[in-house]
């Protein structure tokens, strides 16, 4: 509540990325943030999961202000936040399944776990038969639902996208955008940043937010079509003591 966050103090002036930022997400929201370049859509989703650090305001995260961990508490959160990123941060020497299969792999799961587990969510975005394949030998469209396998595996209580869509033509683009509904159906809270009118014009979400110049000046109910979403990992989060997010909790 109240997220304020600055960048740049030395001769170039300070700049206010986030002002007065008060924004509430529920589980399984589908929230879609929009606005220009450098209106402070990824860096509300880096305050999030920790990357940075806001200089005023809260940001809780069931119950708990995370804003305030400690720096050895902050892998565990990452654990129930998945984020997808726009420049996909893929190994590209190493295979698909490899690739999804790091995020457990890092947690101590057993190999044999953690590849079968990965196996299932490429199968949930449409790429098991290219799990043996390496990265850089795959197309942008599949770079990226590799990214969202991997986001997902560890079946977080938050996803976060930054940009998912930028690098893909608009077929691929809704492919994707129906893919982050589905996740979000099935309990996962989504918070979605683009400056793509296309997919703010197309997206599947239960709100619309729209900040400028680090600040929210709109906010509007969203339109989610009711269709039967495909067979995903079903979420299921245990405490956040634990290290993963209560399900029914929220976000703030």
């Amino acid at each position: 509540m109240s997220v304020t966050k600055s960048f740049g103090r030395g001769s170039g002036g300070e700049v206010l990325a986030l002002q007065d930022v008060d924004l509430h997400v529920g589980k399984g929201e589908l929230v879609l943030l929009t606005g220009p370049s450098g209106a402070g859509k990824t860096t509300l989703l880096r305050t999030i999961f920790a990357a940075e650090r806001p200089e005023g305001g809260e940001i809780v995260v069931a119950g708990r202000n995370i804003s305030r961990l400690r720096r050895s508490s902050i892998p565990f959160l990452r654990r129930n936040i998945g984020v997808i990123f726009q420049d996909f941060k893929l190994l590209k020497d190493r295979s698909a399944i490899d690739n999804v299969a790091i995020t457990l792999d890092i947690r101590g799961i057993r190999r044999k776990e953690s590849h079968a587990r990965a196996l299932e969510a490429l199968g949930a975005v449409g790429l098991a038969e290219a799990a043996e394949k390496r990265v850089s030998c795959l197309s942008g469209g599949e770079q990226q639902r590799i990214a969202i396998a991997r986001a997902v595996v560890g079946v977080p209580a938050i996803l976060l996208a930054d940009e998912p869509t930028g690098n893909l033509d608009p077929e691929l683009s809704h492919d994707i955008l129906d893919l982050l509904d589905s996740i979000s159906r099935r309990g996962t809270t989504v918070m979605l940043a683009t400056h793509d009118p296309m997919v703010v014009a197309n997206a599947s979400c239960t709100r619309l937010v729209r900040l400028e110049r680090g600040r929210i000046v709109a906010m509007e109910q969203g339109v989610r079509a009711p269709i039967a979403p495909p067979r995903l990992l079903t979420p299921t989060p245990q405490g956040l003591d634990a290290g993963v997010l209560q399900p029914a909790e929220a976000l703030s």
